[in-house]
């Protein structure tokens, strides 16, 4: 059994231009894997190593979602901006 928080923190996302809720949240590592390339010789293909560019650090599903989806907007922890508090 599950017990209810009875409180709500409601933020506003930067990166989305929205408000969302603090139980819509979920954590999430979304990356993308990209190429360096070796400055020396500019040579396009003559990679260099791999880095990782962070693009959010968690998700949250809008209105158009897929219902398999986990989340389809993601933000990170500086984006958000605590608005208030909700009963819920």
């Amino acid at each position: 059994m599950s017990e209810k928080l009875g409180v709500i923190a409601v933020f506003y996302d930067r990166k989305n231009f929205r408000e969302v809720k603090n139980t819509e949240l979920c954590f999430t590592n979304y990356v993308v894997d990209l190429a360096r390339y070796d400055d020396e010789s500019y040579k396009p293909n003559k990679i260099n190593g791999f880095y990782e560019l962070v693009l959010g650090e968690l998700g949250y599903k809008s209105e158009k979602c897929n219902t398999f989806s986990n989340f389809d907007l993601t933000c990170m922890y500086s984006d958000l901006v605590f608005l208030r508090f909700e009963n819920e």
